[in-house]
């Protein structure tokens, strides 16, 4: 999918197109935004419950047939000539996604419904709040308005407004140090809200240090709940903890939009023995490749496919798998779901090929650390007087069995003593 190219002049906004604005703002209020016929959708339950009632009477025989055809769709962007208008298919095809076959079943035409359900309550919410953000502004103006028309009329009356300033010059300036640094961060946060608009309800986003990097496999974010001229409303994602932030903190953060984001891509490292041979390679990158048409619905692309690194000592190699998901980030769980799926699929396949890396088992011995004791004393003796143990390759295996046969008591013993020299413990 090629990406929309943005007009560079802004057109002029008419009156007619206003009005279709607020017509249009009128049917999302309304209790059945999607039509009369689609059913009732004042809520998420009963827009899905709606959805699945109409996925039935749109089959034409229930019983028998389980899934939709996309062509029973495709004649709603039927045109007053009978000819199907190619832009609106296009658009149904983005949005109901059906199979490779035109086939669609009714979780994802729920899916498909659920989305744009979503999609009107947070315009919805979005057009409110920045009606509050305008009214707060347009109280920041009045303000300095008004001020200036009671200056305009004391110096029409005779009074000179300067010298009433004048005379209050020191509470002024003794006021202006004492909230100079507030009020900085007050007007930066008033620029980073009505000039830079970053977000708005319902985007998920991550804040970060501007001069620190992101990670490679997705930030973990927020999700903005309220916006103000003074503060912002959010909601940690893990654990749906709430919290507000001042707008005037966050001027001078990197803010990541997932929702304006462009469709997810993340990458998978696998690990692969470095004898692998590239016959059996191309054969799991076309596996790969076939599981992502199959579902057409989640994954739009393989981008790479490739030899990241290589680790000649250990005999492994990691592959780059670099995939693009059909969602944004601001999908998160969707997105994670297919990347999880994807990862055991990979890993299956790996077995099925037999090319799956096992690590080559290492020989770990029990040794004594004798910087600190003779190098006749055995390792017994040591272990009886509490010395320190570390891993080396040259260790006497005949040392182990007389370890054993030290009585549980004696043990005990040194054990507590080793605790109680480690952690100053006194009995």
């Amino acid at each position: 999918e090629e990406p929309e190219r943005e007009s560079a002049s802004k057109k002029h906004v008419s009156i007619s197109s206003v009005l279709k604005f607020r017509n249009a703002l009128l049917s999302i209020k309304n209790d059945y935004p999607f039509s009369y016929a689609f059913g009732l959708a004042d809520t998420r339950e009963s827009c899905i419950e709606s959805s699945q009632d109409l996925y039935t009477r749109l089959l034409f025989q229930p019983d028998s047939d389980e899934f939709l055809r996309f062509e029973t769709l495709a004649l709603v962007a039927t045109g007053p000539d009978g000819l199907i208008d190619q832009l609106k298919a296009k658009d149904l095809m983005r949005l109901f996604r059906p199979d490779r076959n035109g086939r669609l079943s009714v979780l994802d035409f729920v899916k498909s419904i659920d989305t744009v359900y979503k999609e009107l309550r947070f315009l919805q919410a979005s057009i409110e709040n920045s009606s509050q953000i305008d009214k707060s502004f347009e109280n920041i103006v009045n303000l300095i308005f008004y001020a200036i028309v009671i200056s305009i009329v004391l110096s029409q009356l005779g009074f000179d407004p300067f010298s009433l300033f004048l005379s209050l010059s020191s509470v002024v300036l003794a006021f202006a140090f004492a909230i100079g640094s507030a009020s900085s961060k007050y007007f930066e946060g008033l620029l980073f809200i009505l000039v830079r608009r970053p977000y708005g309800i319902g985007d998920l986003i991550h804040v970060s240090n501007i001069e620190s990097d992101t990670v490679l496999e997705g930030s973990v974010g927020w999700t903005v709940n309220n916006v103000t001229l003074f503060e912002t409303e959010m909601t940690w994602l893990p654990t749906m903890e709430r919290c507000s932030v001042s707008n005037g903190s966050l001027a001078n953060s990197r803010i990541i939009n997932w929702k304006r984001s462009p469709t997810a891509r993340f990458v998978i490292f696998l690990i692969f023995p470095i004898d692998t041979s590239y016959e059996k390679l191309e054969v799991f990158k076309l596996a790969v490749e076939e599981y992502l048409k199959a579902r057409p619905r989640e994954w739009l692309a393989l981008n790479a496919f490739r030899v990241n690194y290589l680790q000649g000592e250990k005999a492994w190699m990691r592959i780059e798998v670099v995939v693009q998901h059909r969602e944004s980030w601001q999908q998160v769980g969707t997105v994670l779901d297919s990347k999880g799926n994807l990862m055991s699929y990979c890993t299956e396949v790996q077995k099925m090929l037999g090319i799956q890396y096992k690590a080559p088992h290492v020989p770990i011995e029990l040794t004594m650390d004798d910087s600190n004791n003779n190098n006749n004393t055995s390792v017994k003796d040591q272990f009886l007087a509490g010395g320190n143990y570390a891993v080396s390759s040259n260790a006497d295996h005949g040392e182990d069995s007389l370890i054993q046969e030290r009585s549980e008591q004696s043990q005990s013993e040194v054990f507590r003593s080793l605790a109680q020299a480690k952690h100053n413990i006194r009995v």
